[in-house]
């Protein structure tokens, strides 16, 4: 009884006094970043989408329905509760590549799969296009992250449907037609490394397209600042699953409800803290370190992709993707990215060493700026169905097909 009156008293000592936080310890000759303050949104409230009981907070808070303007509202209203449906399915496990979107049914959004190891989503092509069926056939394979995959559009708002209908109608419009045949391959989360190995799973396994368009740039930064190395973003969580098959869960823990167990719990999380993440990013030096191991990497994928292509015959284009940290007004957004100064600076030094870093990718970060002042995302990093037919037609201008 005395036990658990103490630990009560030490809970809530902790709660009401937490342990003062140490300022850092830096290496000699290194600096604190003395971070800019992210622009204020102008107005939090207009944009506002409605409340449903599909929408979780974070739908609320950061979905911005201005950037869905001119199009159907009930559209909208109907894909805005796919995408949660779609986002409590999770993902699956998929060899290679770790993982990927389950396969998916609905209204605005649909994800089938071309064997198991392969879902994708469905592009969708303006029916007003004229296709002959007895055209020869262009394959064009898609791969990137969410903003490929087209989080918080319908299947034909995104920006494959959009390069789609670009491409198709450069391909009718041709003195020898040709048919467009293309596969989102776009997947949350996914950087180019991903994105690398889920091209040479695809050539092994037989799929081969004519030509492959990679739009990289958002996750390649955001993927190295948070997890700290080169590699997927969940990689953590599979070691975790993987250490437990092997060992177990800590045997103490099934002891939890002795109330001197849970003190020593208590103790051991103030005595031995958890390490600081790896992505803690505080001064000029890590910044430009972390920048600098960003392009590389980038610049080594871009250069195996291109081999890889090369040697299997198939046109490769890489375009590097605009992003709200860069040439864009912050205060459009509907609330202020919840993203560190480190992380925010190390996307300036990366995008401003790719275009003479890696000169074989096309470097797009002046699209917000050609595209004006406007309502470009429909979240913190999201583009509009507008903006991405705008892009899309950016990137056909770079393109030669067939």
């Amino acid at each position: 009884m005395a036990l658990n009156v103490a630990l009560i008293f030490v809970n809530k000592r902790l709660q009401q006094h937490p342990p003062p936080l140490l300022p850092p310890t830096l290496p000699a000759g290194q600096h604190l970043l003395t971070p800019s303050p992210l622009p204020t949104p102008e107005n939090p409230d207009e944009g506002r989408p409605l409340p449903g009981k599909k929408r979780d907070p974070d739908t609320i808070s950061d979905l911005d329905m201005r950037a869905y303007a001119g199009l159907p509202r009930d559209r909208v209203e109907t894909m805005i509760d796919d995408m949660n449906d779609f986002g409590h399915a999770g993902s699956v496990f998929l060899p290679w590549v770790e993982f990927g979107p389950p396969t998916f049914k609905s209204a605005t959004v649909n994800i089938i799969t071309d064997g198991p190891e392969f879902p994708y989503r469905i592009s969708v092509l303006d029916p007003a296009i004229k296709v002959d069926p007895s055209w020869p056939t262009v394959k064009v394979f898609m791969l990137g992250g969410s903003t490929t995959f087209g989080s918080r559009v319908a299947d034909e708002w995104t920006l494959a449907s959009a390069m789609w209908n670009v491409l198709q109608r450069q391909g009718s419009a041709a003195p020898h037609p040709y048919r467009v045949e293309l596969t989102n391959w776009g997947r949350t989360w996914y950087y180019s490394s991903q994105e690398l190995a889920l091209l040479r799973r695809l050539l092994r396994t037989g799929h081969k397209p004519d030509v492959v368009v990679f739009l990289d740039g958002l996750n390649d930064v955001n993927n190295w600042c948070t997890v700290g190395s080169d590699q997927p973003v969940f990689s953590g969580k599979l070691a975790e699953i993987y250490r437990y098959n092997q060992m177990g869960k800590d045997w103490l823990a099934q002891y939890g409800w002795i109330p001197m167990v849970r003190f020593a719990f208590l103790v051991r999380s103030h005595i031995t803290p958890p390490p600081a993440p790896p992505a803690d990013l505080l001064t000029e030096e890590q910044v430009a370190a972390r920048a600098q191991e960003i392009v590389d990497t980038y610049q080594e994928n871009v250069s195996d992709a291109r081999r890889l292509c090369n040697e299997n015959g198939i046109k490769s284009y890489f375009f590097w993707q605009p992003v709200p940290f860069v040439k864009y007004d912050l205060s459009l957004h509907r609330a202020t990215p919840t993203v560190s100064p480190g992380i925010v600076r190390a996307f300036q030094e990366v995008y401003a060493k790719i275009p003479s870093s890696v000169p074989e990718a096309v470097d797009l970060d002046d699209a917000l700026q050609q595209y004006g002042h406007k309502h470009v995302f429909v979240d913190m990093v999201h583009y509009s169905p507008d903006f991405h037919k705008f892009l899309a037609g950016l990137m056909a201008q770079h393109m030669a097909l067939p």
